[in-house]
């Protein structure tokens, strides 16, 4: 973290950091500790969501997204998922774009096989759903009483990341090692 904040600090017309990741990746903390140590003030775009909607890009309120990021412009970090997407939406170009990745206790890219593919996701999905219903057959012994369904927020995660490549894209990585 502490090569990040000196990097930071190097480029001193940063104004805004966007934080971005897979979901559990380490961002919030991120986010909050950069905020402590560079005096920034945080934005979390999960605060902008319309709860229960299935989405997650179509849950945010972007116009009251918009309007904080306008309000705290200066010195600001918004951290949360599909952040690429969401400033495109917004129409805001600046900032220093940071991509978090969840590192696994053998030192890989936890998230790699979601975050990194590279057959189209709909190909992907696919596989995961078949895998899904074969290991809900053998748990539940065939019974098919429920179809299993591959979660929307986790399929939008995938595209976008295949649509968008945040990890290839950002200015900066931070490898966040699981605990």
């Amino acid at each position: 973290m502490e090569d990040l904040i000196k990097h930071i600090r190097y480029l001193s017309a940063v104004t805004i950091i966007w934080i971005d990741g897979k979901d559990g990746s380490g961002k919030s903390y991120l986010a909050t500790e950069l905020a402590k140590k560079l005096k920034y003030n945080v934005i979390h775009v999960d605060d902008y969501l319309v709860p229960s909607q299935g989405s997650y890009f179509g849950s945010l309120k972007l116009d009251s997204l918009s309007q904080a990021i306008n309000e705290k412009s200066k010195y600001l970090i918004v951290e949360g998922i599909c952040l690429l997407k969401v400033r495109e939406a917004l129409g805001l170009k600046k900032g220093f774009d940071v991509y978090v990745k969840k590192i696994s206790l053998e030192g890989d890219w936890a998230d790699e096989g979601e975050c990194n593919i590279s057959e189209p996701p709909d190909v992907y999905i696919q596989r995961q759903q078949e895998d899904i219903c074969k290991v809900a057959a053998i748990c539940f012994m065939g019974k098919k009483d429920e179809a299993i369904e591959f979660p929307a927020v986790a399929r939008e995660i995938i595209t976008y990341h295949y649509d968008y490549k945040p990890h290839i894209n950002s200015d900066a990585t931070y490898s966040r090692i699981e605990q």
